[in-house]
């Protein structure tokens, strides 16, 4: 998640801006996130992520002695009350980070939204739809279209806000950066939704015992 984020800011975004500074003949035109609340984001993300690891790991302790009996890793060398403690703190961190910078770069409703919903869905998740045929599978692979398309959400509306003017002459659009990661976000969806859904077919045993409509 943390070399999607990073390659989308300095592989798609930046080059592009680069190119339209260029351009316009405005050396000022850059990103609006400074390298430290970009790392900010960042970890944000991982923590949110780690946090949806540790659940399922959590809830999945019994089919994984079925499915995955030598890499089960909760109730064997991590008790289930650390890692619900772990799963608590690690989301605490992420969401109130991404509410930070959401609050910061002018983003609350919809920023507080996405890192607000992200936890709730792992939750969810890991405790009834993954359970469920394919909508399990939707909700992570969506979670994970999401993760690159963060980055342009906080910045491409704050640089148009900074450089009033070029928007205005039509020198700055950005919907070309915009395409080029929502191809990536929708790409992340699908090799995501096919993981997901090998991995179904290879835990099959194990669902089929605890009453998985997978």
């Amino acid at each position: 998640m943390a070399f999607t984020q990073y390659m989308v800011r300095y592989c798609v975004l930046i080059p592009n801006l680069n190119l339209k500074a260029y351009d316009a003949d405005y050396s000022l035109l850059t990103v609006q996130m400074t390298e430290f609340n970009f790392f900010l984001l960042i970890l944000s993300t991982m923590f949110i992520g780690a946090a949806g690891y540790i659940i399922n790991d959590y809830f999945d302790v019994s089919i994984d002695r079925i499915n995955r009996p030598d890499s089960n890793v909760v109730g064997k060398s991590v008790k289930r009350r650390i890692a619900m403690i772990s799963h608590i703190i690690f989301n605490f961190i992420g969401v109130s980070l991404g509410i930070y910078l959401s609050w910061k770069y002018n983003f609350l409703r919809l920023g507080a939204m996405i890192f607000i919903s992200a936890p709730l869905l792992l939750w969810f998740y890991s405790t009834n739809l993954k359970r469920r045929f394919l909508i399990g599978n939707l909700v992570i692979a969506l979670l994970s279209g999401i993760v690159p398309l963060v980055v342009i959400l906080f910045e491409i509306p704050n640089i148009y806000k900074a450089f009033p003017m070029l928007v205005s002459s039509g020198k700055l659009d950005l919907s070309d950066v915009l395409i080029v990661v929502l191809a990536i976000s929708l790409f992340a969806f699908i090799i995501t939704l096919l993981r997901e859904i090998i991995k179904d077919v290879e835990d099959y045993e194990g669902d089929n015992e605890y009453g998985c409509k997978t």
